[in-house]
């Protein structure tokens, strides 16, 4: 769960004379505007946003042929995970914007549009009207900026290890920061960054390596365990497969066979390994006569 810094400094040249864009704090998007790269031009809009109270989305983008050859897409997660930096052209809508008007859409048509001119990122067209309610005081519990800095997540691990449940422990963080208007997350995020610190302690060497060493427990456990693994040089699985005396059992009277879809929301938990990209893993509840 990554957070927008908003202290980081954004460094803006300005292209265009009239625009006089050179304090971030001041200036919002302008037509003409310059950035290094397409980070600078997304982090800076992001800020402009969380100071006026709205929320904004990448509506449309295009990679760079240098990261599509290297095999950066959308559908992939980790180093080839499409990011700002990565782009030659950036348009960014209000969250409100779309032409399904409800509670939460609007019909909003901000914009702003920004690609590649002359080796720098520049604004070429935008429109900051919106047709609802800004909200700054609420901007820190919008989705786009919540966010749980470093410290404050080691406490709340060291807390989890102690068997702090996950209410309790969000509570002492809300006493520690001295209430809800000092605290720009809620317990469902602290849920989930626990729970993601939690499988990736799990398999620390690999899925395969994890795998590996809970059938060595079970062995241990039960001589009558029967395991076999196999995997690619990189440790990535192509098949498993384990039978114990109750399974081995339950095939006698069910006769079934059970294969698991590992790559079901494969992108849900953004792992660096490739336990759920493009392997089935096989469960195969045996009996042997």
């Amino acid at each position: 769960m990554e957070g927008i810094d908003l202290n980081e400094t954004v460094t803006i040249e300005d292209c265009n004379e009239d625009t006089g864009a050179t304090d971030k704090n001041s200036n919002p998007p302008t037509v003409g505007m310059c950035f290094t790269t397409g980070q600078k031009n997304f982090d800076f809009c992001n800020m402009y946003a969380f100071k006026e109270g709205f929320k904004m989305f990448m509506k449309s983008n295009n990679l760079k042929q240098e990261y599509k050859a290297i095999g950066v897409n959308r559908k992939c997660t980790g180093d080839l995970e499409p990011k700002p930096h990565m782009m030659e052209l950036i348009r960014l809508k209000c969250k409100k914007g779309g032409t399904n008007v409800g509670s939460n859409v609007t019909g909003c048509k901000m914009f702003v549009y920004g690609k590649i001119k002359d080796d720098k990122f520049t604004i070429l067209k935008c429109e900051l009207e919106h047709n609802h309610a800004l909200n700054p005081d609420c901007s820190r519990m919008m989705v786009n900026y919540r966010n749980i800095d470093s410290t404050t997540f080691k406490r709340a691990m060291i807390n989890d290890m102690g068997g702090v449940s996950i209410s309790k422990n969000y509570g002492t963080q809300l006493i520690e920061k001295g209430g809800f208007d000092n605290i720009a997350f809620n317990q469902r995020d602290l849920r989930n960054a626990i729970s993601v610190e939690r499988r990736k302690s799990r398999f620390k060497d690999s899925d395969a390596a994890g795998l590996d060493q809970y059938f060595k427990a079970q062995r241990e456990l039960n001589s009558e365990f029967y395991c076999s693994i196999q995997k690619d040089d990189e440790g990535v699985f192509t098949n498993a497969f384990w039978s114990d005396a109750r399974s081995r059992g339950t095939c006698k009277y069910f006769g079934d066979v059970i294969t698991f879809d590992t790559t079901f929301s494969c992108n849900r938990y953004l792992y660096n390994y490739n336990f759920l990209q493009s392997v089935f893993l096989f469960f195969y509840v045996y009996f042997f006569n």
